[in-house]
């Protein structure tokens, strides 16, 4: 054996280190690991803000940037936004609003065709779900000195 007082045994290897050993070198690996992503992860600035049209309303709104993010529309193939409804509530026709709010909370009556729901099968690491989605009109990038949201009339 290489290391003085290990143990080999059915595949598996028992070392001899006291629990402030094995803390303190998970402390270390967890530093160093941090350390790295830090001069080699992402760059700041992944948010940005956005307006986006639904159902004749603009919402100004801050959007995250996830390059990983693959969800598409099985129909028309077209990119999903993922956006979260306490945050647009107020801004969606009354029928949509309350159709998403009954969704969301555990019941899930198939959409009423006039509201124009599609739904998105999805993947996540809580496993299968299907989301309700909403054919926005417009997503823009708007200047970062306007609010992060406010629902405004119709577009």
């Amino acid at each position: 054996m290489l290391l003085p007082g290990a143990q080999a045994n059915n595949f598996s290897v028992y070392l001899p280190l006291s629990p402030g050993v094995l803390l303190g070198s998970a402390a270390g690996v967890y530093l160093a690991v941090q350390g790295v992503l830090r001069v080699l992860g992402r760059s700041a600035g992944q948010t940005f803000p956005a307006r986006l049209t639904v159902c004749g309303t603009a919402l100004t709104l801050r959007a995250f940037c996830d390059t990983g993010f693959t969800v598409q529309e099985p129909v028309s193939g077209r990119d999903v936004i993922l956006v979260r409804l306490d945050a647009v509530r107020a801004a969606l026709p009354p029928p949509l609003a309350a159709y998403l709010t009954v969704y969301f909370a555990g019941s899930s009556p198939p959409p009423a065709p006039e509201l124009g729901l599609r739904l998105v099968p999805c993947t996540t690491v809580a496993g299968h779900c299907i989301l309700p989605a909403v054919p926005a009109e417009l997503l823009l990038t708007v200047p970062d000195s306007e609010p992060a949201f406010s629902p405004s009339g119709p577009a």
